[in-house]
């Protein structure tokens, strides 16, 4: 989910610094390192506060990859802890692009992960390239490790990304329980054989290849018994193929297998959506955007104008970065309001396939608000519909920011910011460029929303609950503008996102994450009721009013996420039973279980603290990356030697390299550093 392939290219993205390419540094990083039993935790200023958090993750997932994968570490491996993804994006260990969540290389035994302001995120990207860490630790260590890091391309993907996903089951299962139920459910299942490496794959079926290698471990584990997938990494230490590997621990090589997972897979989904009663998003709207081919698309966040005549929303049919649309809802015709990759490096939709409300449009109908990234840096950004000009704000001290939403009197922007790792709401009143903070809590704060009065809005704020399942929740909270006091309006036990208020201010609408699915969903503030207004194959992200009081919502499926619309009584208006009677200003904790939620056992270890020494400065280390020599002699050109070194220090920033090439027929030295 989270690495792609620089996992497993780590060496090539470290070569990749050294020639040619320009890359945008903001600031210097000033390291200081603090070790715990198996790792040195590699931190600077803006993300210290991130730092016993992650040492306490770090060393949960490992007392859980060495009993799962039954092995450990001799010595303590770098980890490198970046406060927010502009800045990992700046690094010098290696190059890192847009959806990139986190990196390992095998040559030094490092990884890295960025911060984005949520703890399930860190929790899971930290155990997720953990996971790699202890492949390589199994596949590429020992003597001549340089010859055997060259095997690592032959490696599988499904096996190699599907792992890193397999192990961190029980953090955040709902996004790949959704997309294989929706490709399973449509014939959307890529063969495994189709998955040994993934560069043929089609738009936005990166996370879906991640998620299947995952599903299909579940099943080998389930099927042939347990510590099968421990035996599946042992056995490639010395293999070279799947089929061989398969076929010694089921009996059936990787074509046999495929078929035998798909059909599992298509029955057990079908068996879901009729027991679930599960529809297809047409049921709940009419669609307002469709694919014109078989290339999977995003559309999502969906804002109208008042007069109901024009929709403006974010789509990927022409790739990345995602291009701003505004759609004629009487015509049918949608134009591209200005090409982002000139002016904006890129926009974010949300992490992977968790789409987030990130467009806003003024109550005049005039200005749409949203974020990009250009230089490592975040900007607000205002386009004017009548004028066709775009303005760019800076936001000085914060390290990212997203999910805007204008005021009513359409004179400010709410928004989420990062700063120093801790997500918070923030307000940039447009006359001025005046900003400032809303409230300061070590909760991941997002997608604020104004009530219609102008005094308070309505957000989402993540939760950790030690011991629970899951162990994150994501709750609505409604923050008095004037006081600044917090009250809680809704505790599910899965995650409420993206929400928005009604016109009177009496209900909000919200995307629902729960058991495996994601719903549109409705909380009645007067009575407290919760209703559940769609049952999905897929998942229903950034539902908003329309004007007229329809409900609009962006849907996945088929592979793609598309629009839809429709009036409000074509939806459903199920009601949620509480756990508890909801009483005014209290959390609630209104859902019960549909269907039984996965508990993963824990190793038995301490997650209250990590031990970890004194903070020190950062020192240079110099090591070998690559020494690969080859040689021969012939009778008649006599020897030839040729060799290539590498080496660097643990930043990446000092490498040296040297290659050195003899024939003795010849006479012929020549040697390069």
């Amino acid at each position: 989910m989270l690495a792609a392939w620089a996992a497993s290219l780590g060496g090539e993205a470290v070569l990749a610094q050294s020639f040619g390419r320009n890359q945008v540094v903001r600031r210097d990083f000033d390291w200081k390192v603090v070790s715990t039993e198996h790792f040195d935790i590699h931190y600077y200023a803006q993300s210290e506060s991130l730092v016993p958090f992650a040492a306490k993750t770090l060393e949960r997932s490992y007392a859980r990859l060495s009993r799962g994968l039954s092995t450990g570490f001799d010595r303590r491996r770098p980890f490198f802890l970046y406060a927010s993804l502009n800045d990992m994006q700046q690094s010098s260990i290696v190059d890192t692009g847009d959806g990139t969540g986190g990196v390992t290389e095998a040559f030094k035994d490092r990884f890295m992960v960025f911060n984005d302001g949520s703890r399930r995120w860190l929790d899971t990207v930290i155990t997720h390239e953990l996971t790699h860490v202890f492949q390589y630790h199994v596949l590429v260590s020992g003597w001549w490790k340089s010859a055997r890091i060259l095997k690592t391309i032959v490696y599988p993907l499904w096996m190699m990304e599907g792992m890193a996903e397999f192990f961190t089951a029980g953090l955040d299962d709902a996004p790949g329980e959704i997309l294989i139920r929706d490709a399973a459910t449509s014939e959307g299942l890529i063969p495994l054989w189709k998955l040994e490496h993934f560069s043929h794959l089609k738009p936005h079926q990166v996370r879906l290849a991640y998620e299947m290698g995952s599903a299909v471990l579940d099943f080998i584990e389930e099927q042939y018994g347990e510590g099968k997938v421990e035996a599946l990494l042992k056995l490639f230490e010395s293999r070279f193929d799947s089929s061989s590997v398969l076929g010694e621990l089921t009996g059936l090589d990787i074509f046999g297998l495929d078929r035998k997972w798909r059909e599992y897979a298509r029955e057990k989904y079908r068996r879901v959506a009729r027991l679930e009663r599960l529809e297809e998003p047409e049921r709940f709207g009419a669609a307002l955007t469709r694919s014109r081919d078989s290339i999977p698309e995003f559309n999502s966040a969906p804002v109208f104008t008042p007069d109901g005549k024009s929709m403006a929303y974010f789509s990927t049919r022409q790739g990345y970065p995602p291009e701003l649309m505004l759609k004629d809802l009487r015509s049918g015709r949608a134009r591209r309001l200005m090409s982002t990759e000139t002016r904006i490096e890129t926009v974010e939709l949300g992490n992977f396939a968790d789409l987030s409300r990130v467009l806003a449009l003024s109550p005049d109908g005039r200005r749409l608000a949203f974020f990009g990234k250009k230089n490592h840096e975040d900007f607000l950004y205002l386009f004017d519909l009548e004028r066709r000009s775009l303005e760019k704000i800076p936001l000085p001290g914060l390290e990212g920011a997203g999910m805007p939403a204008f005021s009513p009197d359409g004179g400010s922007v709410a928004f989420s910011g990062l700063q120093e790792g801790i997500s918070d709401l923030w307000l940039m009143r447009l006359e001025g460029r005046v900003l400032r903070r809303l409230n300061s809590d070590p909760q991941d704060d997002q997608s604020p929303a104004f009530f219609p009065d102008g005094k308070s809005l309505v957000y989402s704020s993540e939760v950790e609950e030690e011991g629970s399942a899951p162990r994150y929740r994501r709750s609505l909270y409604r923050l008095d503008l004037a006081g600044g006091d917090a009250s809680a309006l809704l505790a599910p036990r899965g995650a409420a996102r993206d929400p928005v208020v009604s016109t009177d201010g009496a209900k909000v609408l919200f995307a629902l994450e729960m058991d495996g699915f994601q719903e549109t969903a409705e909380l009645d503030l007067l009575s407290g009721r919760v209703s559940r207004l769609t049952r999905s194959y897929g998942a229903c992200y950034t539902p908003v009013y329309t004007s007229s009081g329809a409900v609009a919502f962006a849907a996945l499926r088929r592979g793609s996420v598309h629009i839809y619309a429709g009036p409000r009584e074509g939806f459903l208006s199920e009601t949620v039973a509480p756990d508890r009677a909801a009483t005014r200003g209290s959390v609630t904790d209104p859902f019960i279980r549909e269907i039984p939620l996965q508990v993963v056992s824990e190793p038995a270890v301490s997650t209250s603290a990590a031990v970890m020494t004194p903070e020190r400065p950062y020192v240079p280390s110099y090591s070998t990356d690559l020494f690969l020599p080859a040689f021969f002699y012939s009778s008649r050109g006599g020897l030839f030697w040729t060799s290539y070194w590498q080496g660097s220090d643990m930043l990446g920033i000092h490498q040296g390299q040297a290659l050195l090439t003899y024939a003795s027929g010849d006479g012929y030295l020549n040697y390069q550093t």
